[in-house]
């Protein structure tokens, strides 16, 4: 799976903050966790390409107070 690729979009900036990879019945499993940067619609577009390629959980970000 070309996650990078999948991100890899003009005014997107992602960043891996976090990943892991185990081994479940001798296969690797593994996930990526990642910030993205940019204007909503690029990260859309960013992200609807990701769906393509794999499961994707979006976790909205607290707003400052």
């Amino acid at each position: 799976v070309d996650v990078a690729g999948a991100l890899a979009r003009p005014g997107v900036r992602a960043t891996v903050v976090y990943g892991g990879i185990i081994e479940l019945s001798r296969r690797p499993f593994g996930s990526l966790t990642f910030t993205l940067q940019g204007g909503d619609r690029e990260i859309d577009a960013a992200l609807a390409d990701l769906r393509e390629l794999t499961d994707v959980t979006e976790h909205p970000v607290k707003e400052e107070v």
